[in-house]
This record gives structure tokens, C-alpha cells and sequence, in this order.
């Protein structure tokens, strides 16, 4: 009973607030990051499984560590259920795990009541993002990412790269997958300078067999 008194009158030492004031900045901060990582993002798995979540992981850390931070005992519980939890979302490129950490920084930052300290660093974080570390990627226009699908054994990742250096002067490999099915996937990135190279490429691979397929897919997505 005297447990409970305690818990209690620490809930009322909360500052209401304060703590609204976090919250709806930890919104509008989650929302910015969504739109940021889809039109900045290079993602190859697709844009909206993992902008979608990211609002839901900010909120959720901010839950979380506006409970836990004012209780010893409530922060050792959250250890051992996060021991339990296993979490298996498939993740594959290293990109996405600088969104969803940093989703969780600003839940981390608004929930501990640090909003002007996290909305500080998040809006050099931001300005960073989109004027510094994409510059280079938004000066090439015309950035595409190519990819190929193919199960013939003679069918080589470096015959098709030699083949589309005869069209294509920049050709950057991303990804290349064999999986146990047999079907191999060749992920490349490329910078079309001419939209003639298009009808190029594919009059280039209509010789190879059937079973091959190639789709363009964009680098980015420009504002």
C-alpha cells in the first residue's frame, strides 16, 4: 500500500505540461523524419514499410521513457522485457537503420524532457541530411538504380556489367543476391545522360535469354 502512495504522488510531480509540449513536438519531429527519409531515402526494399513506422517507433520510445524515467524499479523491468522481445524485422540495408535509430533518439530525447536539447540537434540533423549529405546524390538528375533477375547458371553479374559499360559511362554496383531458388538479382546504379540510352539498354539484353528481366527503378525521390 505504501508502494502505491509513492507511485502515486510521483505522478503528480509530472509536469503536464511539459510533457504535452514533448509529445507534440515528438509528433511533428517524427512526421518531418517520415517525409525527409522518403524523398532522401536510397532504399531499394521500399519507402513506406519503413516510413510508416517511424512516427509509431518515436511515440512508442517517448511512452516508454516518460513512464520508466522517474521509477528505478519500473526502468530494471523494462530491461528484462526487452530481453524477452526479440525483435526480427527484416533490415537490410544500413540506411534504414540510421532512420529508425534516430526515430528512436527523438523519442529517447522529447520523453526524457530534453525537447530543446533533441529539437536542436534534430533540426542539424535534418539540415544536414538534406543539404549536406545528399548533395552529391541530388546534383545527378538523371539517377536510376537497374536491377536484374535472372536463373541461367551462364548468365554472369560480370557480363552484364561489361555489356552495359557500352551504353552507360557511370555504373555503380548496389546489391547482388543468389538465393537458394536458383534466381540471382544484380542491383546496379546508374546515370543516364540521354534518354535514347534507355532503348539502348534494352535492345542491348533482348539477346540474352528469356529468362532474364531488368526494371528501372528511381534513385530518389525529388521534392
Amino acid at each position: 500500500m505504501e508502494n502505491l502512495l509513492n507511485n502515486y504522488q510521483n505522478l503528480g510531480e509530472i509536469n503536464y505540461l511539459t510533457t504535452l509540449l514533448s509529445f507534440i513536438l515528438c509528433i511533428l519531429s517524427a512526421l518531418v523524419l517520415r517525409h525527409i527519409y522518403k524523398i532522401k531515402s536510397n532504399s531499394l526494399t521500399g519507402k513506406y514499410h519503413i516510413g510508416s513506422i517511424i512516427p509509431l517507433l518515436a511515440l512508442t520510445t517517448f511512452l516508454v521513457i516518460s513512464v520508466v524515467k522517474s521509477s528505478l524499479a519500473l526502468s530494471l523491468g523494462l530491461v528484462g522485457a526487452l530481453s524477452v522481445i526479440r525483435f526480427r524485422t527484416p533490415i537490410k540495408e544500413p540506411e534504414e537503420l540510421v532512420y529508425l535509430f534516430l526515430s528512436i533518439s527523438i523519442g529517447l530525447g522529447y520523453g526524457s524532457g530534453q525537447f530543446l536539447l533533441t529539437l536542436l540537434c534534430f533540426i542539424i540533423i535534418i539540415f544536414c541530411i538534406y543539404f549536406i549529405f545528399n548533395k552529391e546524390r541530388k546534383s545527378k538528375t538523371n539517377d536510376f538504380n537497374l536491377s536484374f533477375v535472372w536463373k541461367d547458371k551462364s548468365i554472369k553479374s560480370t557480363q552484364i556489367i561489361n555489356d552495359l559499360k557500352e551504353v552507360i559511362q557511370e555504373i555503380d554496383l548496389i546489391k547482388f543476391d543468389h538465393e537458394e531458388n536458383g534466381t540471382y538479382t544484380l542491383f546496379l546504379n546508374i546515370v543516364i545522360t540521354d534518354i535514347a540510352q534507355i532503348e539502348q539498354i534494352e535492345k542491348k539484353f533482348s539477346n540474352y535469354p528469356d529468362n532474364l528481366s531488368f526494371s528501372f527503378y528511381e534513385a530518389k525521390i525529388l521534392s
